[in-house]
């Protein structure tokens, strides 16, 4: 036994299509399977938790009636790789900003030793997810 309190599922955002990313009706059903595990595993929990796609203008891919509906929303991108520095910490800092973003996931877009991310002001991302 390891005695583990928690577990954090999450899933790839609808606007992650090529990861079969979850949309509005399968995360209901989702959230209901997970429900039923928490009754019947209390007091061990399972969270809710998406990694939502932040969109080129800063938003996440779903709307705030979905967003609430987490325990943890991890946003990232995953499109638009060739944004220049201002737009893309326009875009990091709305989504940094957005009240239902918990953690802030790979924000560059760089695969390693296959694509560079895109330049961002690392001090001020930092700056603002500690604000």
């Amino acid at each position: 036994k390891r005695g583990l309190q928690y577990l954090v599922l999450s899933d790839h955002s609808k606007a992650a299509y090529y990861a079969k990313g979850l949309d509005e009706e399968r995360i209901i059903a989702q959230h209901q399977h997970i429900d039923e595990l928490n009754k019947k595993l209390n007091p061990f929990k399972i969270f809710k938790s998406i990694e939502c796609d932040i969109l080129n203008d800063g938003n996440l891919d779903y709307t705030p009636d979905i967003l609430k509906t987490f325990d943890i929303i991890i946003a990232s991108v995953h499109s638009n790789l060739k944004m220049n520095e201002e737009k893309a910490m326009m875009r990091l800092l709305k989504a940094i900003e957005n009240p239902y973003t918990s953690i802030l996931g790979h924000m560059t877009g760089r695969l390693l030793l296959s694509r560079n991310g895109y330049p961002v002001n690392h001090k001020t991302i930092i700056d603002a997810c500690a604000a």
